[in-house]
């Protein structure tokens, strides 16, 4: 996938004023009509992440769905404002947190808790994220307007949801433990200002929640806002590592997003 694929294509049926079908998920477009059956994808998983989530469905399909409220749910937090910089940083990592969430709250066994702890922490999180696999359809007719939107949602969204709530919940609690050394946090990485008291503090909340967890002393870490994106970047194991907190939408979620734009505008002109 680059950038501007799955735009070229839909532009050129367009232009042709040729019916078309877009699909839309957060790491997929799919474009199709008599002619053309097109996927564009952002990174191919590996056969693990396929088997890590056959065992997550078999597992969850058994148990009660969460209630959940995704309005609340909360990814990343941090104080930041302005560029900052800190010459050394204590960063605490929990180790598998969503499986961790999952299992403990009995909704996955501990065979498949083992199998996802011993896969890449990219399959893991793939495969956990797939209980919550969204797609938009949007058919377009010669026009090249959309006339017809449907949402596909999984029933097992829920599960997802759950793992992401308690995830914050613990480190909202990492969070005040950390009191004014705390800085920011990345979904299951808690970064704060050097302070083996409150290290000692945070290894007790996760070894209390029965959470395993990895420890890293960072130096030269920087924060930048950049308008569109915040850079984090440091030193890792005398090793550069950087990373960016999006503040737009995945292209591809953008892409839907505009089409939606479109389908409602031409359902007020047509009022």
């Amino acid at each position: 996938m680059t950038k501007t694929n799955s735009q070229t294509y839909i532009q050129l049926f367009k232009n042709m004023q040729i019916p078309f079908t877009l699909t839309c998920s957060n790491y997929m477009a799919h474009v199709s009509n008599e002619f053309v059956d097109q996927k564009f994808v952002q990174s191919m998983q590996s056969k693990r992440c396929f088997a890590a989530f056959a065992k997550l469905k078999a597992d969850v399909r058994k148990k009660p769905i969460p209630k959940i409220d995704k309005d609340d749910l909360i990814y990343f937090q941090h104080d930041f404002k302005d560029y900052a910089k800190h010459d050394k940083v204590f960063n605490v990592d929990l180790k598998s947190a969503y499986a961790t969430c999952l299992y403990n709250a009995g909704y996955i066994s501990e065979e498949t808790s083992n199998y996802l702890a011993k896969i890449s922490k990219n399959d893991r999180l793939a495969s956990v994220g797939m209980l919550a696999s969204k797609k938009k359809v949007f058919d377009f007719g010669k026009d090249g307007e959309p006339f017809h939107y449907e949402e596909h949602v999984s029933e097992l969204e829920n599960f997802f949801y759950f793992a992401v709530q308690q995830t914050h919940e613990i480190m909202s609690k990492l969070k005040a433990a950390c009191g004014h050394n705390y800085l920011f946090t990345w979904v299951d990485g808690i970064y704060f200002i050097p302070d083996e008291e409150i290290l000692s503090r945070c290894l007790y909340i996760l070894a209390e929640h029965k959470f395993n967890w990895s420890f890293d002393e960072l130096t030269n870490f920087e924060v930048k806002p950049l308008g569109s994106y915040i850079k984090v970047t440091f030193d890792k194991d005398d090793k550069f590592k950087r990373f960016a907190i999006p503040t737009q939408q995945s292209q591809f979620r953008k892409l839907a997003s505009d089409v939606l734009i479109s389908l409602n505008n031409k359902k007020q002109k047509s009022k």
